[in-house]
């Protein structure tokens, strides 16, 4: 079972993460963990893809 928690762009010390994702946080609403490759990925590709 995967961390959703590890694709959070923020800092959770209490949760043990000392630093965030790395994904910029403007996108945080649009990404999810996949459980089955262990990844954060975008739920839909991005408007400029459609």
């Amino acid at each position: 079972m995967t961390d959703p928690g590890l694709c959070d762009p923020q800092a959770d010390i209490a949760a043990g993460r000392l630093t965030g994702s790395g994904i910029n946080p403007d996108l945080e609403e649009q990404v999810t963990c996949d459980p089955e490759i262990a990844l954060c990925v975008l739920k839909e590709p991005p408007e400029a893809l459609r």
